[in-house]
């Protein structure tokens, strides 16, 4: 049996919006749900969970002053082809080393497993995972 046509009115106020797919949000910014409309909905970024904790990263790197997750990436000594693989999420042994000075390093100035997985593409589990069985967290 379908369901009762909406019944719409001149004037009505109407939910327009509840939620994205697999009630991710909608908005890359939650502060935008609480600014002022604009009329400017053009230009909303769309997204899913990662780009929503990367998002929140950037923030977080802005407000406290934290050395970028790149930048963390950058200085543990990998060449470009090497950065341009672990960005894309590869699974490479002879990059382990890499991955592994990034997320101690990004452990040292706080970022969450989460953060530091998303910005290479990996899950916050795998990274912890990697760090375990190279006894560095425990």
């Amino acid at each position: 049996m379908g369901r009762k046509p909406r019944l719409e009115e001149e004037g009505g106020i109407f939910h327009v919006i509840q939620r994205g797919n697999n009630r991710e949000y909608i908005f890359s910014d939650i502060e935008f749900m609480s600014e002022e409309e604009n009329g400017d909905y053009e230009n909303i970024d769309v997204i899913g969970d990662i780009l929503e904790s990367r998002s929140a990263v950037k923030r977080e790197e802005k407000k406290s002053g934290l050395k970028n997750l790149d930048d963390i990436l950058l200085a543990t000594g990998v060449n470009e082809q090497e950065f341009s693989l672990i960005k894309n999420g590869s699974r490479k042994r002879n990059l382990t080393v890499y991955k592994l000075a990034y997320a101690e390093e990004a452990i040292k100035l706080n970022y969450t497993m989460k953060a530091i997985g998303d910005n290479i593409k990996v899950s916050d589990v795998a990274i912890l995972d990697m760090l375990e069985r190279h006894n560095l967290v425990t």
